[in-house]
């Protein structure tokens, strides 16, 4: 599809969505904190201050060009001939994300480039003119891209410039790890950019953190990439290093993903 100039690529979801006879708001919780109790911060569109310098490997997993060589002057040294390795071709994909439901392929629209109160994505659209475009890039060969770090094109604020994830803030128990029969979740927000399989890293790096001041660990390096399909899926890490199956809700309560 290319009469706006870009693809969109698919998130599945699983649907948590609200049904039946017009339930009232408080037969389904928030996952969110109650607004009334916290205070709501705005994040500016830019941080207004130096970025800490990237190598290039990370400008490069960012869809960013790399850095201008340093010219230095002194004295010229004579060295022998190196043999220089090219570096392997990337390629990268510019796209907007269409959020469909896994059991019967009925849409759900496209990811908006806001957040909302909470700093949280998961506000949709029908249209794709508009919507939030985003960015990432792997290594040509590559036939089954992990760990991609995804950058928000458009998103509402380049402090936090990568569509990543972090940790609900109502732990289940003494655990912080998904898994079969806990409530723990995560949601996806906007990020800094968090080493590649990292465990869930605190501090200020996150969106929902910034917007709410509750903490929130993060992870940004969490997508896979099905060239063939086009759908794009996670894969979270545990604070205690396992890789749980990781699945996409859309939950219509709080419209969250």
């Amino acid at each position: 599809m290319r009469s706006l100039g870009l693809f969109w690529f698919t998130i599945v979801a699983v649907a948590a969505v609200i049904v039946g006879a017009l339930p009232t708001k408080n037969d389904y919780p928030s996952i969110n904190p109650d607004p009334s109790t916290i205070e709501l911060k705005k994040i500016p569109r830019s941080s207004g201050s130096m970025k800490p310098k990237m190598t290039n490997a990370q400008r490069f997993s960012m869809n960013l060009p790399p850095l201008k060589p340093k010219l230095r002057r002194g004295t010229r040294v004579v060295s022998g001939r190196q043999s220089n390795t090219s570096p392997r071709p990337r390629t990268t994909q510019r796209c907007n994300i269409l959020v469909t439901d896994a059991d019967d392929g009925s849409i759900f629209g496209y990811i908006r480039p806001v957040w909302s109160i909470f700093g949280e994505y998961g506000l949709l659209q029908s249209t794709q003119a508009g919507a939030l475009e985003v960015s990432f890039s792997y290594l040509q060969d590559d036939l089954s891209p992990a760990q991609l770090d995804i950058t928000a094109v458009n998103g509402p604020s380049s402090v936090y410039p990568l569509f990543g994830a972090s940790m609900g803030p109502f732990p289940d128990g003494a655990s912080l790890n998904l898994g079969p029969g806990s409530f723990n979740h995560a949601f996806i927000d906007s990020t800094t950019q968090i080493p590649a399989g990292s465990t869930p890293q605190a501090g200020d790096n996150n969106s929902f953190t910034a917007v709410t001041g509750a903490p929130s660990p993060a992870e940004s390096a969490i997508w896979m990439y099905d060239p063939v399909t086009q759908e794009i899926t996670a894969q979270w890490v545990n604070p205690d290093g396992s890789t749980p199956p990781t699945y996409i809700i859309y939950y219509s309560v709080d419209r969250a993903l």
